[in-house]
């Protein structure tokens, strides 16, 4: 079962990520997202009671590595937030990728300082989208910076 997972993961991190289909892009981000709360610990604070996290996995657990699975979290979670950068990419998928991280931080309060700030830099360089994906995209921004004072 795990190796089928192991292979999931994989199709969704290598062509469905960057498959042609918008809706199927968006749809694996939103998949990414799910991976990436799997993957990361929570916060020791963190009263959530139905969080499904690396936290409740033993440390010497006998077929999963711990520390790896970590790690890739860690590394879907960059590659989440460095996909907002792209110059190239299609405001849909900004967008679903901003609200994909609100949801995270809620989760995952670690990754707070990260999300906002880049939050702030797309703010700043979405004059290169049209004008119509770059108002989608300043409202969603907004919206999600508001959800995280909220929060706190």
């Amino acid at each position: 079962m795990w190796q089928k997972a192991s292979s999931l993961i994989s199709k969704v991190r290598g062509s469905l990520l960057n498959h042609r289909n918008h809706g199927l892009r968006i749809q694996a981000i939103k998949c990414l997202q799910v991976l990436i709360l799997l993957q990361t610990k929570k916060e020791r604070n963190d009263t959530l009671r139905d969080d499904v996290s690396l936290s409740l996995v033993r440390p010497d657990h006998r077929l999963l590595n711990l520390s790896q699975l970590e790690q890739d979290g860690k590394e879907m979670f960059t590659l989440m937030v460095e996909w907002l950068k792209r110059s190239n990419e299609h405001g849909s998928i900004i967008t679903s990728i901003i609200s994909c991280l609100v949801p995270l931080v809620k989760r995952r309060t670690q990754f707070t300082r990260t999300v906002s700030s880049a939050f702030v830099t797309c703010f700043k360089s979405c004059s290169i989208f049209p004008p119509a994906q770059k108002r989608n995209i300043e409202k969603s921004i907004r919206l999600s910076l508001v959800t995280f004072i909220r929060q706190v």
